[in-house]
């Protein structure tokens, strides 16, 4: 019987030590998709580091040591559109690389992808590139003399098959084609670009056409204003608006795969309320296209990510 009870309260101490450990250290996610490639890849699990931007202590908004994020960071955060709940925490969680900080002012298009040429270059971050259809044999063969994994077509454009590669695929390409130009990046169609400043907490933001619905969205979810608009104009409490005074920093997130929505292309930006933390490294990666007994990638466990 005495043997029975210690067990029992050393399995509750074990999972209580892993209950705080978690909340107050760490956390694990697992990557369900495939928009942060080559970076995560789906079926990942990783770590991240609950203090890179100071403790969000549980179950609240406050923050211990807070600081800012860094340019480039691929950091774990709460859904800053999810109006299923009020609280925070309980936000759907996503994953993506900050590209923009608080004060920064980035160069977007219509879809508000940005085309701002960044201090840090990303080899994962991913483009379309167009090719002729008779050349797609020799892209594919030389993707396999280079052991990477074909990448599908993800469509056409008059006559040529569009692929979505890395900027390092690209340059893998460019240098076994040498001198033969058979592979071109897919021409921007928008060529309609405006500076997009990120909100700085007590820094006036002045209302544009451009950018109009997306600080409509941010002022009425994190802002918490009685905010409406009325042909083409934004009131607070009946007040018509020109600009605004944001109360908390934002950051705009991006994913590598610019197919891939689930950025601030889909829900703006992101409020430092919202951080939980950058990602330190994979604990554990499994093909989910494979089964039980395959598909485990053995040489990503424990890899940093960055």
């Amino acid at each position: 019987m005495k043997r029975g009870v210690k067990w029992v309260l050393t399995v509750f101490g074990v999972i209580l030590v892993i209950g705080l450990l978690r909340s107050l250290l760490f956390a694990s996610c697992y990557i369900p998709a495939s928009g942060m490639e080559n970076n995560l890849k789906q079926g990942d699990c990783i770590i991240v580091n609950r203090w890179s931007y100071g403790l969000r202590i549980p179950f609240s908004k406050s923050r211990i040591f807070s600081q800012t994020a860094n340019k480039g960071d691929i950091l774990l955060f709460n859904n800053p559109v999810d109006t299923s709940t009020d609280k925070i925490y309980q936000k759907e969680l996503y994953i993506s690389r900050c590209i923009g900080l608080p004060g920064d002012t980035l160069l977007v298009d219509s879809l508000f992808l940005s085309h701002e040429s960044s201090s840090f270059f990303n080899p994962d971050q991913r483009s379309l590139y167009s090719i002729y259809r008779e050349h797609e044999p020799l892209i594919d063969s030389i993707f396999l003399s280079l052991k990477i994994q074909r990448q599908e077509n993800v469509g056409e454009d008059d006559g040529k098959i569009i692929k979505s590669l890395s900027a390092y695929e690209y340059y893998l390409l460019e240098q076994k084609l040498g001198t033969d130009t058979i592979i071109y990046p897919l021409e921007n169609k928008s060529q309609n670009l405006h500076p997009l400043f990120i909100p700085k907490k007590d820094v006036l933001i002045k209302i544009e056409p451009w950018n109009r619905i997306l600080l409509f969205n941010t002022i009425l979810l994190h802002e918490k204003q009685n905010i409406i608009m009325k042909e083409n104009q934004l009131y607070i409490n009946g007040q018509i608006i020109q600009e605004y005074q944001f109360t908390q920093d934002y950051y705009w997130m991006s994913s590598n795969n610019s197919l891939n929505l689930s950025d601030s292309r889909q829900f703006g930006f992101v409020p430092h309320s919202h951080l939980i933390g950058k990602a330190s490294f994979i604990w554990f990666s499994k093909d989910p296209n494979h089964s039980l007994f395959s598909g485990y990638r053995w040489n990503r466990i424990f890899k940093s990510i960055y």
